[in-house]
């Protein structure tokens, strides 16, 4: 949760539980805008322990000031009892900061992933009522986790042996047809493409623009799908989402005393650190 939102995180915890006698406080991910509340939370839950990984711990110390006796420190496979549930922790490190991992509720068969499958969108609460939400997911994907593909597939590993009912990420709609995403991200981190080329331009006097036209027309006549971008007024996420199954990208950049045009240095940076399965 990011700074300014612990209060109505607080009032919303109290219309559900007591928490100041809360036993555990579970940290999948320590970024800010997942974790920046836990330091409210446990000041107000005195006895309560810190549940997260080994690197996990340390980022709570020097991010949220936890001392070291209200930590507990699991590993993967390791479980909690609380009664009547029982959590299971799975360690996904780099999905996508070193620390992560996912909670898995047994009895509930509820898997926490935090990032991980994850969608930048509020459009619903479960994923059956979200339009085009593989569209958006893809987005996110190419966004936050193609750069971590081989990591993302030893996930899916991980937890394949599961029973997993219902997928709730700390991103966009929870998933209670969890096949739908699971089926999604074993292509996507496989790095499997389609017949498709992304032809990425900026163009000054349209010369450049001309010739990445002529590219596209070239390429459609032999059957490939074509996402044509003019960089000037192309949203970069729409593009990171092509790059995500396409085969091939084509950029065109004119120069500038002698150098690439800077919107074209830009996306081919891009492109160089999402690190997607392309030529």
């Amino acid at each position: 949760m990011n700074p300014g939102f612990e209060g109505e995180l607080l009032d919303k915890l109290h219309s559900l539980t007591d928490t100041e006698v809360l036993d555990y406080v579970i940290m999948n991910h320590a970024e800010p805008d997942h974790a920046n509340a836990i330091k409210a939370v446990m000041d107000v839950s005195s006895e309560a322990k810190l549940v997260t990984t080994r690197k996990g711990a340390r980022m709570a110390q020097v991010f949220y000031k936890i001392p070291e006796q209200r930590l507990a420190i699991v590993k993967d496979g390791d479980t909690l009892e609380l009664g009547d549930r029982t959590l299971r922790f799975i360690e996904a490190p780099w999905l996508h900061w070193p620390e992560t991992m996912f909670t898995y509720v047994e009895e509930n068969k509820v898997l926490f992933p935090c990032d991980y499958f994850g969608a930048h969108t509020a459009a619903g609460f479960y994923d059956d009522e979200v339009e085009n939400l593989i569209h958006v997911a893809e987005k996110y994907f190419g966004e936050i986790m193609m750069p971590f593909k081989r990591k993302g597939a030893q996930a899916l590993e991980r937890i394949s042996g599961l029973d997993i009912g219902m997928i709730a990420p700390s991103h966009g709609p929870i998933y209670r047809n969890p096949e739908r995403i699971l089926d999604m991200y074993r292509i996507w981190t496989a790095g499997e493409t389609r017949e498709k080329a992304i032809l990425v331009h900026a163009s000054m006097w349209g010369a450049t623009e001309k010739m990445v036209k002529a590219m596209a027309e070239t390429l459609m006549s032999e059957g490939i799908q074509v996402s044509y971008f003019n960089l000037l007024n192309s949203g970069i996420g729409d593009i990171t989402r092509q790059l995500v199954d396409s085969r091939a990208i084509v950029p065109g950049t004119p120069t500038v005393l002698g150098e690439l045009r800077p919107l074209a240095v830009y996306a081919t940076h891009l492109v160089k650190i999402l690190k997607p399965p392309l030529r």
